[in-house]
């Protein structure tokens, strides 16, 4: 399922150039924005969910954590196991005191990292760093709720930098406070989930998200020019039919799907190359 070998995938990672995106599956990407190599839910552990019928990951981890090249920011949408690799975090905050982690405040008072690594935005809160702005947009998964008053438990991130705007949504639904939430900023790109939700996965423990339908409808309605699918090649039990949302797509919204392994030159957009 990679598009690449371990050892091209990490050499790719050290020299991604700026307005480059690496996925890595399910809603993980690292990118390289104003001077900063930015990993966005990357899970690079294995994962096996007991009590549920989910198997482990279909895609197999592209390395060992600590071969993960250095992270300058790790962006967590939330506290499931395919969005939050606590031994990634640990091992990069060791080895680089400048690693910084966004997340929300329940999982940063979790993490076994140094305080000043941590970085508490809050709702709507936003920091600059380097050449890039980050935004913490509360979420809605199954409900919009509070760990305390103030901060989410599920965050989307808004990113900008050098004329990009790119919003990634972790695990959502769509609402029209969302909608208005993002559309404001007009993104170039909306990273959003494409699994959809159903009463037998619900019963079994797992918390739907948009389907294909839902997140084009999205897509439009904040007046991106390209959806990059999400929350598709993981798991057999809880994926989607990613060229399904591309022949949905048709005639309305630009998709770009995303290949583990494989670059997104996120810059090709301004010049509508995509």
């Amino acid at each position: 399922m990679w598009d690449c070998c371990s050892e091209d995938l990490e050499g790719k990672l050290e020299c991604l150039s700026d307005g480059f995106a690496m996925p890595m599956g399910q809603c993980g990407f690292v990118l390289e924005a104003g001077g900063m190599k930015v990993a966005i839910d990357l899970v690079v552990s294995d994962l096996f969910y007991k009590g549920t019928d989910i198997s482990r990951r279909r895609i197999e981890p592209p390395f060992p954590v600590a071969s993960c090249p250095g992270l300058d920011l790790i962006l967590v949408s939330h506290d499931h196991a395919d969005h939050l690799d606590r031994a990634l975090i640990e091992d990069q905050t060791k080895r680089n005191e400048n690693c910084r982690v966004i997340a929300p405040a329940c999982i940063l008072d979790s993490l076994d990292i140094p305080d000043c690594s941590k970085l508490y935005v809050g709702n709507y809160g936003s920091v600059r760093l380097g050449g890039l702005f980050v935004k913490a947009i509360p979420i809605l998964h199954m409900d919009y709720e509070n760990s305390s008053p103030g901060f989410s438990r599920f965050y989307g991130y808004l990113l900008r930098w050098n004329g990009l705007t790119v919003f990634h949504g972790g695990d959502t639904l769509s609402s029209r406070r969302l909608v208005d939430d993002i559309s404001r900023y007009r993104p170039d790109y909306v990273m959003l989930p494409i699994n959809g939700r159903d009463p037998e996965r619900l019963s079994k423990g797992i918390v739907g998200n948009m389907d294909a339908c839902e997140a084009i409808d999205f897509a439009v309605s904040v007046g991106a020019k390209a959806l990059i699918p999400t929350h598709f090649d993981f798991f057999k039990e809880n994926g989607a039919d990613v060229e399904t949302c591309r022949h949905i797509a048709t005639g309305r919204m630009r998709v770009v799907v995303p290949v583990p392994g494989r670059c997104i030159d996120l810059g090709q957009i301004q010049g509508g190359q995509i």
